[in-house]
């Protein structure tokens, strides 16, 4: 398979397959435009992903990962982030 060599990231085509989340977190991820820009280069050992959030929507719920890490980055917009979960431990 022959993979582009570069591509602007907000005209990637967006995931097409829906989120499997049962409510009341389906709705907390409502109108999230996810563009899974690592599966357009054909990369396998990690992701790039463009999303794209209304206001309100959250990207991703708490998760955690054993092989992975996840490393956010804030493009534009107003960020409301949660602090880390070892921060908020009592």
């Amino acid at each position: 398979m022959k993979y582009p060599t570069a591509v602007v990231a907000k005209d990637a085509p967006p995931r097409t397959k829906p989120p499997i989340y049962p409510e009341p977190f389906a709705s907390r991820m409502a109108g999230r435009v996810k563009r899974t820009l690592g599966d357009l280069f054909g990369l396998s050992n990690f992701g790039v992903n463009l999303v794209q959030l209304p206001p309100k929507a959250v990207s991703a719920l708490r998760h955690a990962h054993s092989r992975q890490e996840t490393e956010p980055r804030h493009v534009r917009g107003i960020q409301g982030c949660q602090r880390k979960w070892s921060q908020t431990r009592e």
